[in-house]
């Protein structure tokens, strides 16, 4: 019976035509990811394993930069998945998958061995249930990392000090620049550093702080590429990258290129 199911599932797979919908949900690679998708806006594909270990590991990096970023993370996701997905292409020429499991071999860590081997039992879960059902709106959703990671030993408490002691850094960085207006950036605690800073050192902080310089860069750099953005998503997308640059340094990744060396701070 169970040569049986294998050799059904094969065939699904292996179907090249579309008369069924194979796969039960969008094919997501880096163009499509944080897109919303709804049976009018594409065309069921066949389930490709590999691009859905790939969302997957997409989603993982994403929580854990949400994490460093303290969950505050409103309005930022797509930022935060195109700035991943950019990293990965141009640092690393591979995947997100690929950089999860690279990392899980140099530091030889339980914890991304069973990150890794999470992700690689939901592909093989939602392959499976290609034989219960022709519903192909049930993988289009958001992934819950909650679920998908549940069994992972200790993902929480790593969450938590990643949480803690990146977002920690953030805020001591930028607490003597940032002022408090309508469009600022502010994390739960960073008013109350505000209020301990003496106003006569903000110019020497400033000078001193990676987060600024790296906002400056990138908002320079985008206006001579004649796209300009504002300080305001400047400083969304410093952070975002100085959180990028904690996870290399967390997962002991090389980039090509280092983030103080791109943006020459």
């Amino acid at each position: 019976m169970a040569n049986d199911v294998k050799n059904i599932l094969d065939s699904i797979i292996d179907d090249t035509d579309n008369s069924y919908p194979k796969g039960k949900g969008p094919v997501f690679d880096k163009d499509t990811v944080g897109a919303t998708y709804t049976r009018t806006n594409y065309t069921p594909q066949t389930f490709d394993a590999g691009k859905f270990k790939e969302k997957l590991s997409l989603y993982v990096l994403h929580d854990l930069v949400s994490a460093m970023m303290h969950d505050e993370v409103t309005d930022l996701d797509n930022m935060i998945d195109s700035s991943i997905m950019k990293h990965i292409q141009n640092d690393y020429d591979g995947s997100c998958y690929g950089y999860l499991c690279a990392a899980r071999d140099r530091l030889k860590s339980p914890l991304l061995t069973d990150v890794v081997q999470e992700v690689d039992d939901a592909t093989e879960d939602a392959k499976n249930e290609l034989e219960d059902t022709k519903d192909d709106d049930a993988l289009a959703g958001e992934i819950n990392i909650a679920v998908l990671l549940k069994d992972v030993t200790n993902y929480d408490e790593f969450r938590e000090k990643l949480k803690q002691q990146v977002s920690d850094k953030v805020v001591n960085d930028v607490s003597g620049v940032i002022t408090k207006r309508n469009d600022a950036v502010v994390f739960d605690d960073l008013d109350e550093e505000l209020k301990k800073e003496d106003k006569d050192d903000v110019d020497k902080e400033t000078q001193e702080s990676v987060i600024f310089k790296l906002c400056g860069a990138i908002v320079t750099e985008s206006a001579i590429q004649k796209d300009p953005i504002s300080t305001e998503e400047g400083l969304n997308r410093a952070i975002v990258e100085y959180c990028l640059n904690e996870m290399d340094y967390l997962f002991k990744a090389s980039p090509k290129v280092s983030m103080y060396d791109r943006y020459k701070i």
